[in-house]
């Protein structure tokens, strides 16, 4: 997430990466693409809660292709989310062809930061 937001920040619209998830027997890289929109500048719309910290923060929409490096023509899922520039998201989706996973967020409390002393 921090690569896409760094990509995003920079004006760039596709970052491409091998991901390393650790899933199944941990041996697997995934092959990534992902385009980036421009910032959303419109209020969100997702009935997810709406949390006032949220309100004035940049946001962009990332739809990811995800496969295995055996399968580089054939995406597997499609994850698409909406990506706060603090790395909050309000709402995600993954699309596998054969079922969705669709989650948004209910609630969200912000806990204050210590300061670092080194």
């Amino acid at each position: 997430m921090k690569r896409i937001l760094a990509a995003a920040e920079a004006g760039e619209n596709l970052l491409e990466v091998k991901v390393y998830d650790g899933s199944e027997t941990g041996e697997k890289l995934y092959e990534t693409t992902t385009y980036i929109g421009h910032p959303i500048a419109d209020p969100a719309v997702e009935k997810a809660a709406h949390i006032p910290e949220l309100d004035n923060v940049r946001r962009w929409r990332f739809p990811s292709a995800i496969s295995k490096p055996e399968r580089r023509t054939a995406r597997q899922a499609i994850f698409v989310v909406r990506l706060y520039e603090n790395g909050i998201s309000r709402a995600l989706r993954l699309d596998y062809g054969d079922f969705v996973l669709a989650g948004e967020m209910s609630s969200l409390e912000l806990l204050s930061e210590p300061t670092c002393t080194k």
